[in-house]
């Protein structure tokens, strides 16, 4: 009987490590930063390697996540934690609701209407 381990192969014991080492390499701003885009570039992965389905709607909720933590801390002054939190939230009820639109479509206009929304929380946030 083979014994399970908590990592697959040796690649995601080294990857775990150097995540969890990177604070003590670089600046700790970096760092979240890396990890940050690292997590978002995992999303884009996961869509178009394991489904097939090309998006270019990654952006928009990072981008609104972030929007949202950073007026919330900026207008609302409530801590990181809670503004981390509810601009979680808001960005689950966005992709809920737009994820019921979209995921019903294939092809090019998966595609399409992926950009479209991204375009249009870009002119969105440019207004504000």
């Amino acid at each position: 009987m083979q014994e399970h381990s908590r990592f697959p192969d040796n690649t995601t014991f080294l990857v775990a490590a150097m995540v969890a080492l990177l604070p003590l390499i670089v600046p700790t701003t970096l760092a979240s930063q890396i990890l940050i885009f690292a997590i978002a570039t995992l999303s884009v992965v996961l869509l178009f390697g394991a489904v097939g389905l090309l998006s270019f709607g990654q952006g928009l909720y990072l981008g609104v996540g972030a929007y949202m933590a950073g007026l919330l801390l900026r207008d609302a002054d409530i801590g990181l934690l809670p503004a981390i939190v509810i601009a979680t939230l808001g960005c689950t009820v966005l992709a809920v609701v737009l994820g019921a639109i979209i995921i019903r479509r294939r092809d090019i206009y998966f595609v399409t209407l992926t950009l479209a929304f991204a375009q249009m929380a870009y002119f969105a946030a440019l207004a504000l």
